[in-house]
């Protein structure tokens, strides 16, 4: 729910951008997402798993609807895959019902886990002036989170649980130490010595009867 109010949070602010017609600060935009600590990558990508603002196909397609040059085509073009297009997760993104957020981990080779969200954007009856009605969804944003500080913290939990663990077992065994000695030892011990002093001759003698189970009967019966 944190992730999915997050997400939505980005997407408002990106709509905050378009709306006004500001659609070249979206790239700073997801630029300064970019900074935010953990944070390893975000992209606002087109529904073929490209990422947006790089190319003119959606300004030329815009400006064709409005019927001028109403947004300046960039200079200089470049197409950046980000996902394929027949990526599963950005499928489920795109064909979902309603608000949803996608997300799946995966672990770089030699690096720390990773997840990945994805959230579509809806195409609301805002931008259905430039963009048209007949697209659901015009894109996605994707961000990947890093988990490095969520394992160490959960590293260290479990080396607390291990320590925590260790002191409550030597605590146990204490107890049970201390528990046998007073219950079984000791009482053996009595009756042991009991029946060395008869060995040597001393008959005045008696040992305590602690209780009804074996040790007690067998001084019982020493007695």
């Amino acid at each position: 729910r944190d992730t999915q109010r997050l997400m939505e949070t980005v997407i408002r602010g990106l709509e905050s951008i378009m709306l006004p017609g500001q659609a070249s600060l979206a790239q700073s935009f997801a630029e300064k997402i970019k900074t935010i600590p953990d944070v390893v990558e975000f992209r606002i990508i087109k529904t073929d798993g490209s990422e947006a603002f790089r190319d003119n196909r959606t300004v030329d397609a815009v400006n064709a609807r409005l019927g001028g040059r109403t947004f300046t085509p960039r200079e200089r073009e470049q197409l950046v895959p980000v996902l394929s297009a027949a990526d599963p997760n950005l499928r489920a993104a795109m064909e979902a019902s309603g608000r949803k957020v996608v997300s799946y981990e995966d672990a770089p080779p030699g690096g720390a886990r990773q997840f990945t969200y994805i959230y579509a954007i809806q195409n609301e009856r805002a931008c259905q002036s430039c963009h048209g009605a007949e697209r659901p969804v015009l894109g996605a944003v994707k961000l990947t989170a890093s988990l490095e500080k969520v394992d160490a913290m959960m590293a260290a939990s479990r080396q607390h649980i291990w320590l925590a663990t260790a002191a409550a077992l030597v605590l146990v065994l204490i107890l049970v130490g201390a528990l046998i000695r007073r219950s079984v030892a000791r009482p053996i011990e009595e009756v042991t010595a009991a029946m060395q002093r008869a060995a040597e001759g001393n008959l005045e003698q008696a040992v305590p009867i602690t209780g009804n189970d074996e040790i007690g009967q067998m001084a019982h019966s020493f007695n």
